[in-house]
């Protein structure tokens, strides 16, 4: 145990004491959450993420007996909005602590602003284990275990034991925030190469409605079908002079 809670700054569990005095317990379980090995890969752009964990804790009340949580976490495919009620729309399956700290993200602001990953998270499939030998010992294990599936969306994580979900929901919102860029861009980047696609397909349509009204009609309800008739305005009446 000293291992893993010698690398833990010692910033992170100094808070103000009104919080202290409301939720110092959730507060503790997300920020004592250690990640022990990163996903390989960031959240999928366009579809779904299956998410291996292990969360790994100390029992409090026993030497040297560590429960090992294994579960599967599913993300959906990420859509840019404005997310307004983020801790009431993905949370499905959490318990109510984990609620109430996804809760208090979204009043200090600390949610990802502009990506909501779908409507829900999940968690699925979740089996506990108590094993003994110290932390260090186990996690080494899990670690062995891990290798061996060659999963690139899987990680391993250090967390409360009784808030485990707390831990869990903490390493998430880190997750989301790290993959965010790289998502947002890659959903930028397809829009601009639809959008030239569609440009493309406008200006092949303007030239055969020159020679039929019946294009020139379909040309029309494109425009209007995609709010592009105001700019191509002039350019679809001259077809008609």
């Amino acid at each position: 145990m000293a291992g893993i809670l010698q690398s833990i700054p010692a910033f992170i569990l100094t808070i103000t004491k009104e919080f202290m005095a409301q939720e110092d317990d959730i507060w503790y379980a997300a920020k004592i959450m250690k990640i022990i090995k990163q996903p390989n890969s960031t959240l999928e752009t366009f579809g779904t993420t299956n998410l291996r964990y292990y969360m790994v804790s100390e029992l409090l009340d026993e030497v040297d007996r560590v429960r090992v949580r294994t579960g599967t976490v599913h993300a959906e495919r990420p859509q840019i909005i404005t997310p307004a009620h983020f801790a009431q729309q993905i949370l499905d399956g959490f318990g109510e602590k984990a609620k109430e700290y996804a809760d208090w993200l979204e009043d200090q602001g600390q949610l990802v602003k502009v990506l909501q990953y779908g409507l829900q998270i999940r968690k699925e499939g979740i089996s506990s284990e108590i094993v003994s030998g110290n932390v260090d010992e186990v996690i080494n294990k899990v670690k062995v275990t891990d290798d061996q599936q060659e999963d690139s969306h899987s990680v391993i994580l250090f967390g409360a034991d009784e808030l485990w979900e707390v831990s869990l929901l903490s390493f998430l919102h880190q997750y989301i925030e790290k993959s965010s860029s790289r998502n947002i861009l890659d959903i930028q980047q397809r829009e601009d190469e639809s959008k030239k696609e569609l440009e493309r397909e406008i200006e092949m349509e303007f030239k055969m409605a020159k020679f039929s009204k019946t294009n020139a009609t379909r040309l029309g309800n494109k425009l209007q079908r995609y709010g592009l008739f105001e700019k191509y305005q002039d350019r679809f009446l001259d077809l008609f002079k």
